[in-house]
């Protein structure tokens, strides 16, 4: 993504690519969120918007509390929302409720879990593995067979997945952190919240985001047809405008 007059600022976390790992015991949206931080500072970045992507929204929200005004405005692009009822849970596809069970209900067999799950990516090759995972979406599958968007869906795997590397355990211990109730931390935060979702999102069903922005109505949200999880890719327009528009106004 490239417009004139912005820069963008990438991290890698603890645990993936070249990073050093979570240190043990430690929580690792705590380590993330002040590794974020204090590379703001480190940059002499007083404050400024976060984009986060899925499951990155819960660590944008909690980098947010954890020091308040650093974090400007939060622009969710195809974020994941919190599950905090039944209808919620059902809403998701088997694959994801089957990780979710695991990292509630059985969280010490989720880097097991992931370890072979993580093994059949590597065997299936990035691009038939994101076919395969977002395959319920046409939107997600379009956006991967083509070649301007999916080519840098297919690179961005390298930090998670190489032919001598893979981050399953971050990944784990995230998702056992993630699956944890955290309806709170989006209902009171602060920070201005512009969520962009596509209507056809299988990670996050456009019935939860509605929910939450109906319990929440200070998030300004924007719809977006026949698109998904991909949404960052297809839609970058639109993300960008969300920064411009945050920057112009903190």
């Amino acid at each position: 993504m490239e417009r004139r007059g912005l820069q963008m600022i990438a991290p890698v976390r603890a645990g993936y690519g070249p990073s050093s790992p979570c240190p043990p015991h430690a929580n690792i949206y705590d380590v993330a969120a002040d590794d974020i931080l204090q590379l703001l500072a480190e940059l002499g970045v007083q404050s400024c918007p976060v984009v986060a992507i899925c499951d990155d929204f819960k660590l944008a929200l909690h980098a947010a509390q954890r020091k308040p005004g650093v974090v400007s405005a939060i622009i969710g692009a195809a974020p994941t929302m919190p599950l905090k009822t039944p209808e919620q849970f059902d809403r998701l596809t088997k694959f994801v409720r089957f990780i979710q069970m695991n990292a509630t209900y059985a969280p010490r067999t989720l880097p097991y879990v992931s370890l072979l799950f993580f093994h059949l990516a590597r065997r299936l090759g990035s691009r038939r593995f994101l076919e395969t995972m977002m395959g319920s979406c046409a939107a997600d599958v379009r956006a991967i067979r083509n070649p301007t968007t999916g080519k840098p869906m297919e690179a961005s795997t390298e930090i998670v997945l190489t032919e001598h590397f893979m981050a399953h355990h971050a990944w784990s211990l995230e998702i056992i952190q993630f699956a944890k109730p955290w309806a709170s931390l989006l209902l009171d935060c602060r920070t201005p919240i512009t969520v962009i979702t596509g209507v056809d999102d299988p990670f996050s069903p456009i019935a939860t985001v509605r929910e939450y922005c109906k319990l929440k109505p200070a998030i300004k949200l924007t719809e977006v047809a026949d698109a998904g999880q991909t949404l960052v890719y297809t839609h970058h327009d639109l993300v960008l405008d969300a920064v411009e528009a945050a920057l112009a106004t903190g």
